[in-house]
């Protein structure tokens, strides 16, 4: 037996430590060709700064190449912005549905709470913090999220 979980456990810091030196050999090269797409950029915005240049004057070329820069950045806030939106709303959605799964789970125990005079104190109890924790709007209940 001991010498089972001996096995399982080498084989389990073997394929941990396979999976972490696979981790940062693919972190590294996905630095490296961070900077080098960061470079190419660089280099493609230089032409294209160089080409209109040629044809409407260097001061154009530089102003309408950041005009362009900055609208695809708005589009890209903005974008980002409605996928966020599109995030909370599934979650609001989703947790929703957990409170009225959990509403739907406690009614039937309704009549046992009840004849029970432990699980009702302790039922009030346990209200009276979720009433109080919605009123303060402590603890899950915050709005600065």
């Amino acid at each position: 037996m001991g010498s089972i979980i001996a096995l399982l456990t080498s084989l389990s810091t073997e394929e941990l430590s396979v999976r972490l030196d696979r981790a940062k050999r693919l972190a590294t090269a996905y630095a490296i060709a961070g900077v080098l797409g960061l470079l190419a950029m660089a280099c493609l915005l230089t032409a294209a700064i160089v080409y209109v240049g040629q044809i409407y004057g260097p001061v154009v070329a530089a102003l309408a190449i950041a005009g362009v820069l900055i609208g695809l950045a708005i589009l890209i806030v903005i974008a980002a912005s409605i996928m966020n939106a599109a995030a909370m709303r599934r979650r609001k959605a989703q947790r929703a549905a957990r409170q009225s799964a959990m509403i739907g789970a406690a009614v039937p125990l309704v009549p046992m709470i009840v004849k029970s005079r432990i699980l009702f104190g302790l039922t009030a109890a346990a209200g009276s913090a979720y009433l109080a924790a919605r009123y303060f709007e402590v603890g899950p209940f915050r709005d600065d999220r």
